[in-house]
């Protein structure tokens, strides 16, 4: 009697694991972790995150940068920029991302993937993105307010 109870436990106990995982995306290179990922879709309660989002940055070495970022409901991102020249002469230079995002709701931030050596994190607050450094902290000083992009 004990032997039967006890293959009746564990075979209760082995069919309760046995669906862990299944709706999670396999990983590959450059994106979350597939529990990650459902974490994000599963988390991404705030209807207003998706749009596209736009305003020129401060830059040191040029005129500004025009950003232009679109977060879909997907997971999934564009962002172009366009350095300003402030010399004459010469071109603006245009860049263009694509790839997924991941939303962190405890901190309510925006991290782009795929995006290295430049800021890739965003701060969702009052209905616009507030660029962040690039250790994921927000920016201060006198320019502070001008990293922010707008609906």
């Amino acid at each position: 009697m004990k032997n039967i109870l006890l293959i009746l436990a564990a075979g209760i106990v082995l069919s309760s694991c046995g669906n862990n995982g299944n709706n999670a995306r396999p990983s590959g290179a450059g994106h979350e972790t597939a529990d990650a990922t459902a974490g994000i879709r599963n988390d991404r309660r705030d209807n207003d995150l998706p749009g596209t989002y736009r305003g020129t940055l401060p830059c040191a070495d040029c005129g500004g940068i025009e950003v232009d970022l679109s977060l879909d409901r997907d997971g999934e991102y564009r962002l172009r920029t366009r350095h300003i020249s402030d010399k004459d002469g010469q071109k603006d230079i245009e860049s263009e991302y694509e790839g997924t995002y991941s939303w962190n709701a405890g901190t309510r931030t925006v991290t782009l993937n795929g995006i290295a050596n430049q800021p890739n994190r965003y701060l969702f607050t009052d209905g616009h993105l507030v660029q962040l450094d690039m250790g994921g902290r927000r920016i201060d000083g006198p320019l502070a307010d001008k990293y922010v992009l707008r609906k």
